[in-house]
């Protein structure tokens, strides 16, 4: 198994897991904990070195959501289209990002390059 999937697979445990965790927050309405929790795991993932894993890009698609839900459009764009740059590799992208995320995106994108 090459180095990378092994990576990948190794730390994409504790990541779901603090998907799941967030999602909680979410559902209370807590978004400023829900935002804590994604930027702590992505400089954990950062001091781990894990940083371009693949499964880390869920946690910028997390974090994009949240910015699109609370209105901070510039900051969603950066965090979504990070996440499935990343993601792409191992075709999470799908999972977190739902339609709305997505074709408000796919506006975005296409506005932004008139």
């Amino acid at each position: 198994m090459p180095i990378s999937v092994k990576q990948n697979i190794i730390s994409s445990i504790p990541i779901f897991a603090t998907l799941g965790l967030v999602r909680c927050h979410l559902l209370r309405g807590e978004l400023d904990a829900a935002e804590q929790i994604y930027n702590q795991a992505l400089a954990e993932c950062a001091a781990l070195g894990w940083q371009d894993v693949p499964v880390c890009g869920m946690l910028h698609l997390g974090l994009g959501e949240l910015a699109y839900e609370t209105n901070e459009l510039v900051t969603a764009v950066l965090h979504l289209k990070k996440g499935i740059e990343m993601t792409r590799v191992g075709q999470m992208a799908n999972i977190l990002l739902h339609g709305d995320e997505c074709c408000w995106l796919k506006h975005s994108l296409r506005c932004n390059k008139r």
